[in-house]
């Protein structure tokens, strides 16, 4: 059975703070995140993809390149960092 498409943003969204961070890393820290519950449930990027939705939403600011992982750096919006 397939979850909905904004399954993983909750646990995306608790590996983000305040400060600038790589995207690469929160993608990397949710994956095993997950591997410790001895089910992968998902790839890299499709996890890359939901936190680009959340970017474009505004949910998050980025910089760089933001369809690339090692050239893209997210944190909390700016209005939700407050």
């Amino acid at each position: 059975m397939s979850a909905p498409i904004d399954h993983f943003d909750a646990a995306l969204m608790a590996n983000v703070g305040g400060e600038w961070q790589k995207m690469a890393k929160i993608v990397g820290t949710t994956l095993v995140d997950q591997l410790e519950t001895g089910v992968y449930q998902t790839s890299d990027l499709l996890l890359r993809a939901r936190l680009v939705a959340l970017a474009e939403r505004g949910d998050l600011d980025w910089r760089g390149e933001l369809w690339w992982m090692q050239k893209c750096e997210l944190r909390l919006a700016s209005s939700s960092a407050l």
